[in-house]
């Protein structure tokens, strides 16, 4: 089963063959790549979630202060 073309079926249509294959393994490594990057996001929001009463890590010490 050939997936839905990514664009009107009556342009799709008018694309050589060759360059569908190559068009739809494109958006096809690139729905790869987008879910990756959607489950980075999500487990980088989980971990600003965190802080010192629900997180195995002590809280940050003030060691960033410019020291005068």
């Amino acid at each position: 089963m050939m997936p839905s073309p990514p664009i009107p079926e009556s342009l799709w249509n008018t694309v050589p063959s060759e360059a569908q294959v190559a068009i739809l393994a494109v958006l096809d490594c690139l729905k790869g790549r987008i879910a990756e990057l959607e489950q980075r996001i999500s487990d980088l929001e989980a971990r600003l979630k965190l802080n010192s009463t629900n997180s195995s890590k002590p809280p940050f010490v003030g060691s960033h202060r410019l020291q005068t």
